[in-house]
């Protein structure tokens, strides 16, 4: 399986808040075809995101939603060109967001996938080289070098 794939790393994304921001990684998740029914994923990420922010902290958030529209677990990344606010448990704005579409059989997967971005972006260092990068190449060899970890 493939998580993070290249049409799903995006860098110097513009968006001028939360909501568009989550509209539009939604939306791209339905054109790669990742899920298939774009109004069921996109309120369940809202729903979720209404019941509490999935800003993390340390400028990162990570909407997510387990779902029955998803093909397979799948990462879309947003390395915004500015900090937003996401209304993060640190009050902290967000620069790099990880949607992540999990079918319900694949949930299990999402914990490890969890638990090894917060361990990846742990060091201060990586987490820079991903926050502020505008090569889509370095941000998405990142990546898979967490996905081969999992």
């Amino acid at each position: 399986m493939t998580i993070f794939i290249p049409d799903l790393i995006r860098t110097n994304v513009m968006v001028k808040d939360k909501e568009e921001c989550l509209t539009q990684m939604t939306e791209l998740l339905y054109v790669q075809k990742a899920i298939y029914n774009l109004e069921k994923f996109k309120t369940e990420i809202f729903k979720r995101e209404e019941a509490f922010s999935t800003g993390i902290g340390r400028g990162i958030a990570l909407p997510h939603a387990v779902t029955e529209t998803a093909y397979e677990l799948k990462a879309l990344v947003y390395v915004l060109d500015k900090e937003i606010d996401f209304q993060s448990v640190d009050a902290v704005q967000v620069k790099l967001v990880i949607m992540l579409a999990v079918p319900v059989k694949e949930s299990s997967l999402r914990l490890k996938l969890l638990a090894a971005l917060s361990k990846k972006f742990s060091e201060e260092t990586i987490l820079n080289r991903v926050k502020y990068s505008n090569d889509r190449e370095l941000v998405l060899q990142i990546f898979k070098e967490l996905e081969n970890e999992i």
